[in-house]
């Protein structure tokens, strides 16, 4: 026969989180470390009272989300603690004070897990990258868009500098837009266009996009 409990200091600790996150935020943050690394860590805050033999360190009244890369080691048959670094800190915890979720690596079952994100490091990393080529295209991506220069090549500094100074002060803005430009010798111009449609990029980002969603069944 089944009884739901609906007041337990564990069912309270979970709702409440910890001082600083709400339950909410807690258990997100939790998820998002299975998903992404497949490790997750609660860090146990107890109250210090001796509740009875189960808890001779007090009951647990907060739960903190430790991210798994400072935790640098799990118990062993040898060492039954975690040990944890953060910035210039390293210690030991006991693994009494620790709750740890691990999605299985099948590869090594008792080891560290091993979360969807990290087998679609590339497709993530991939897009990423073509993400951030396109901002740096638009940002700067230290190529003009014309080159200029005159047909003989036999202009001096000076001539180029009022060229380029003309130009752009009759072409730049957007009132002067289709506006003919007229000059009084031969000038070569050559385009650089960066063609996004050549690089397929709208296509290798949607390919990225449905790997990512198909993995996580979505």
């Amino acid at each position: 026969d089944l009884k739901q409990i609906t007041d337990h200091p564990m069912l309270t600790a979970i709702a409440a989180g910890n001082s600083f996150q709400t339950g909410l935020g807690m258990r997100k943050v939790t998820q998002l470390h299975l998903d992404l690394v497949g490790d997750a860590f609660w860090l146990k805050e107890r109250d210090g009272r001796l509740a009875d033999a189960r808890s001779p360190n007090g009951t647990v009244v907060g739960l903190w989300p430790v991210p798994p890369d400072w935790v640098i080691a799990t118990p062993t048959p040898a060492t039954r603690s975690f040990r944890v670094s953060f910035r210039g800190w390293q210690g030991n915890i006991p693994d009494t004070e620790f709750v740890w979720f691990s999605m299985d690596d099948p590869a090594n079952p008792y080891g560290r897990g091993t979360g969807l994100a990290m087998a679609l490091a590339d497709e993530l990393e991939t897009d990423e990258y073509s993400a951030k080529f396109t901002k740096s295209s638009y940002y700067n991506s230290a190529r003009p868009d014309l080159i200029v220069w005159p047909k003989d090549g036999n202009a001096t500094d000076a001539n180029v500098k009022r060229l380029e100074e003309h130009w752009t002060q009759q072409s730049r803005g957007f009132f002067r837009a289709f506006r003919p430009y007229f000059l009084t010798r031969a000038v070569e111009v050559k385009e650089l266009p960066l063609n996004f449609r050549n690089l397929q990029m709208v296509q290798l980002r949607e390919f990225e996009r449905n790997t990512i969603i198909q993995t996580f069944g979505m």
